[in-house]
């Protein structure tokens, strides 16, 4: 297909969609997430504050609104992980403020569908790479491991440990 005629359609050609996610030689991989919205509470307390929230696949107009305040366009690229639709973006900076109103309205959304793509860094370091409603999801082990253990004991998370070879 011609590039005019996959834009015209609403394509997000590949230069678009490359940007940064997370090392995953570096990172923690879920097998399941069981509380999606307590594991993101957990997650948006835990990383520091301006770190960035970059959504994809935005699909409830009560979340915009409540954070369509605390948007930035930090210049950095982020991968994108759909390529059509093309579907509403938006980054949202993790001040201490917008930490508090997400935290306060978090419960009232609905992260098994609202959001389908997402990834949080802050400098250089990402935290999160997440795609398909947080059904594929890596975190990076700059995270304290003991962290996680408390998460999958309080049943919140199934994550896959480091498994060493003895010899």
């Amino acid at each position: 297909m011609s590039n005019t005629l996959l834009k015209y359609l609403g394509w997000v050609p590949k230069e678009e969609r490359k940007g940064i996610e997370i090392n995953y030689d570096n990172a923690w991989e879920f097998q399941s997430i069981f509380n999606k919205n307590e594991f993101m509470s957990w997650l948006i307390k835990y990383v520091p504050n301006d770190s960035i929230w970059s959504i994809e696949g935005l699909y409830n107009s009560k979340l915009y609104q409540t954070v369509q305040e605390y948007t930035i366009d930090d210049g950095i690229k982020v991968n994108r992980g759909t390529v059509w639709p093309r579907p509403k973006y938006m980054k949202i900076k993790l001040s201490e403020e917008a930490k508090k109103v997400i935290l306060e309205n978090i419960n009232n959304w609905n992260l098994e569908s609202d959001i389908t793509h997402q990834h949080i860094y802050y400098q250089n370091n990402v935290y999160l790479t997440s795609y398909d409603n947080l059904d594929c999801t890596w975190l990076s082990k700059d995270i304290d491991q003991s962290e996680l253990d408390t998460l999958e004991e309080k049943g919140i998370i199934q994550y896959e440990r480091d498994t060493e070879q003895v010899a």
